[in-house]
């Protein structure tokens, strides 16, 4: 059976100013007993996965042109050696995370639906490494801005944003000038803590990191965002800073 009801006592109902009331009182209360979820994962230890048999590398891991494959199949490769070319003005290099044989490239898909051409390794679980130049941060005063941009480009660093735009690129601001430098630490995800869990098990490496920004930027000011719930970093960074006194 339906039942009647009025325009007007819809409209009272509404706009009732009691309903208004509970409904805020409804949502103070709610947001006193939210608990945060993030103390479920931030004090997790970080664990190494166990590697594959099988590495499969697509070449476009950044935005841009896709990088050119320099291997073909039965090269050996060893871990962090370069396989793949960047193209274009905006591309990255494409290292190899491990040692072993490369046994296809072949066209693969991707997370976004499309195919790229991508390398297939064997792992050999040897870990055998490329033969890398070493540098030390006192080294950087004497090396010089270009140097430095050679040195990012042939690592392949891109950005860990969305875009993942080649931080070669994009820190090569010419005569343009930077007040302020922002990491951002702030994870907006109820569960997601791998930025807190960088700043707090890498802080030395971070501030290392800095100072090569300094370098090449030279911001009048850097600022590190964290979360309130996540204030103890503060601490651990001062700390950090203050063990290494070369850093400013």
């Amino acid at each position: 059976m339906l039942r009647r009801i009025s325009f007007k006592r819809i409209a009272n109902i509404l706009f009732s100013k009691d309903i208004d009331e509970n409904e805020k009182e409804a949502k103070k209360n709610m947001k006193k007993e939210r608990q945060p979820m993030k103390p479920l994962t931030k004090n997790t230890e970080i664990k190494e996965i166990k590697d594959s048999s099988l590495f499969y590398i697509p070449l476009s891991q950044h935005i841009g042109s896709p990088s050119i494959p320099i291997v073909e199949i039965g090269d050996y490769v060893k871990k962090y050696e370069k396989i793949g070319d960047a193209s274009g003005s905006i591309s990255a290099n494409i290292h190899s995370p491990i040692s072993g044989d490369v046994v296809d490239v072949v066209d693969h898909f991707i997370a976004n639906g499309k195919k790229i051409k991508t390398i297939i390794i064997a792992n050999d679980f040897q870990n055998k490494e490329a033969d890398l130049t070493k540098r030390e941060l006192r080294d950087l005063k004497s090396i010089k801005k270009d140097e430095i941009f050679k040195i990012i480009k042939e690592a392949g660093i891109v950005g860990l944003g969305g875009a993942q735009f080649p931080t070669h690129v994009k820190y090569d601001i010419k005569f343009r000038k930077v007040e302020t430098f922002i990491i951002n630490g702030t994870e907006c995800e109820p569960y997601l803590t791998s930025d807190y869990s960088v700043m707090k098990n890498f802080t030395k490496e971070i501030l290392r990191g800095l100072k090569v920004i300094q370098k090449l930027l030279n911001p009048k000011e850097i600022v590190i965002g964290i979360e309130e719930e996540n204030k103890e970093l503060i601490e651990i960074f001062e700390k950090k800073y203050r063990m290494k006194k070369n850093l400013k």
